[in-house]
């Protein structure tokens, strides 16, 4: 996680949750705003709406299961590219005041728009990695991937002590302060400072 809100002392171990790949939206696909009136009845009785998260999502390169240092953590990585966790906040604040799972607001499908992937170039690390979100032209997103509390190494040596990662896998890392709402008409533009940038349309599905 990269917000300064979460602390090491009360997060020991990263925090997991599945999005399907159906939740994928490529480049030049937009994200598609559920219509409100196809979503279960809610009883949370908030109006938080559909949230961004900026994230630098980890793309895994071979099958593996209980890696046993950072070193082969690192090698487990094909490359980077950057998503974004769409998250109804709503649906979300219900599943967490029940104990559920966060699933149903998060798996909706385009709710993780992704960029094309990239690769560091010899040596580089990804704690140089640098981040950014506009809407509309306002930057609301912008951190250094060093500041994340959970590496990458971490991340993967985690996930695969708690199941099997296959290739083409992408792990979300977290995300950082300025996590704002969407609406249909917006255009969200992010990038990685020199390596990649993404557009994506917002629309209201029909």
């Amino acid at each position: 996680q990269l917000s300064p809100d979460w602390r090491v002392e009360e997060q020991p171990e990263p925090v997991l949750f599945l999005k399907p790949t159906t939740a994928y939206a490529f480049p030049g696909q937009p994200l598609v705003l559920r219509d409100p009136a196809r979503r279960p009845r809610r009883r949370c009785g908030t109006d938080f709406g559909v949230h961004h998260e900026l994230e630098l999502a980890v793309v895994i390169g071979r099958r593996c299961r209980h890696l046993p240092t950072d070193a082969a953590a690192a090698a487990a990585v094909a490359g980077y590219a950057l998503a974004l966790d769409i998250t109804d906040r709503d649906e979300q604040t219900e599943a967490k005041r029940a104990g559920m799972p966060w699933s149903v607001a998060k798996g909706h499908d385009s709710y993780c728009p992704l960029s094309t992937p990239f690769l560091l170039p010899e040596g580089g690390s990804w704690r140089e990695l640098r981040m950014w979100l506009d809407v509309n032209g306002t930057r609301r997103q912008e951190c250094s991937c060093a500041e994340m509390i959970h590496g990458v190494e971490e991340l993967v040596r985690f996930c695969s002590s708690v199941m099997t990662l296959e290739p083409g896998d992408v792990l979300l890392t977290g995300t950082p302060a300025g996590v704002g709402r969407l609406r249909p008409g917006d255009v969200v533009t992010a990038g990685v400072e020199g390596h990649v940038q993404m557009v994506v349309a917002v629309v209201a599905e029909e």
